[in-house]
């Protein structure tokens, strides 16, 4: 079972995570990149486990982001976020971007390993 880290915060100021096991998978690695190259880090200091991912490398075929009419509910939800009307900005968004892609798209591809040591 995983768990969670502990903050701890030095005589410096800078806070420190503190686990006491490694990941055991990838959603509990831990990410570090800058976007277009990114890693996930497992955290076991006798054997490091690190899973590459670079922005060009793709599953599949290339994926249409884009779907029509969004313009408005976009500026809509906009609009609700900054009034703090949270769940009504999320049930927009729902309405706007459905959990199942469209049949004239498909919210892109997933990115693939780049490699893994």
């Amino acid at each position: 079972m995983f768990s969670p880290a502990k903050a701890q915060t030095t005589v410096d100021g800078k806070s420190t995570l503190w686990y006491s096991q490694p990941a055991s998978n990838w959603n509990e690695a831990l990410p570090i990149g800058n976007g277009p190259l990114a890693a996930m880090v497992f955290g076991n200091p006798l054997n490091e486990s690190v899973q590459l991912n670079e922005e060009t490398i793709w599953a599949g075929e290339p994926g249409n982001n884009l779907l029509p009419n969004v313009a408005a509910p976009i500026g809509d939800i906009r609009k609700l976020l900054f009034n703090g009307e949270y769940k009504a900005a999320q049930d927009l968004s729902n309405q706007a971007f459905p959990r199942q892609a469209p049949a004239n798209a498909n919210y892109g591809m997933q990115y693939q390993t780049a490699g893994a040591c």
